[in-house]
């Protein structure tokens, strides 16, 4: 375990980020983001280097560098995106992105873990992001269906009662569910954590899916409000 490389895993994508170093699938530790105001900007930088220091190590001792890229907060996923290329471009670690939605099925407990598992985020105006999840023989989970932007009343009208759903779009869409599907009772099980992002990261590294440092982009589905609120002034004027 020892020879195992230094993981940095940044997850920034909802309202309680995180960080954390791992070696291998050996979490090291782990620091959440400060909720208050939604500060991810001002307390990431601030508490990787709190998360460094209390192990006595230094950001040149990192070798590989996992981000979350969404779904998720245009702006969280911005700031990690930007952090996670800053921090492999200065200690030339390796640069890896990780689907935000397979680190929240990874949550799913043991005794759920038997089948398909939707992840799903609120995408706002009525519409949410969904993944398909399912979980191997060795408890390792895999894309079912990539993730995608569908209207969310009729999108949760389709679900069946032996279909299990989690993620934090529940926050939203737990009314239009819970007489439908499934739903876990465990609130921590629904927001993605820097440790899975960096031991997720550690994992396609080794399977040699590494991302191309100035290319790396968060996964947007559809333009920020603020984009479309200016298109449309723009159209007006």
């Amino acid at each position: 375990m020892h020879d195992a490389p230094l993981t940095i895993g940044i997850e920034t994508s909802g309202l309680q980020g995180s960080v954390a170093i791992c070696r291998g699938a050996e979490t090291i530790g782990e620091r959440v983001l400060s909720r208050q105001g939604f500060r991810h900007a001002q307390s990431l930088v601030v508490e990787m280097q709190k998360l460094l220091k209390s192990h006595s190590l230094v950001p040149r001792q990192i070798e590989q560098v996992a981000v979350s890229i969404g779904p998720g907060s245009f702006t969280g996923l911005r700031i990690g995106v930007v952090a996670a290329k800053t921090l492999a471009y200065a200690t030339e670690a390796s640069l890896v992105a990780v689907d935000t939605f397979l680190a929240i099925a990874e949550n799913c407990p043991a005794e759920f873990a038997t089948g398909d598992v939707f992840v799903i985020e609120n995408a706002q105006r009525g519409d949410l992001y969904f993944g398909r999840y399912r979980p191997d023989e060795s408890g390792c989970w895999n894309v079912v269906e990539d993730v995608q932007l569908v209207d969310g009343e009729s999108w949760c009208k389709e679900r069946q009662s032996d279909e299990i759903v989690m993620g934090p779009g529940l926050r939203q869409f737990q009314a239009a569910l819970e007489s439908r599907a499934m739903l876990l009772p465990d609130d921590s099980c629904h927001t993605p954590k820097g440790a899975t992002i960096a031991r997720l990261g550690h994992q396609q590294i080794d399977a040699g899916d590494v991302a191309i440092l100035w290319g790396l982009e968060p996964r947007y589905f559809r333009r920020s409000a603020a984009e479309e609120n200016a298109d449309t002034k723009a159209s007006r004027s």
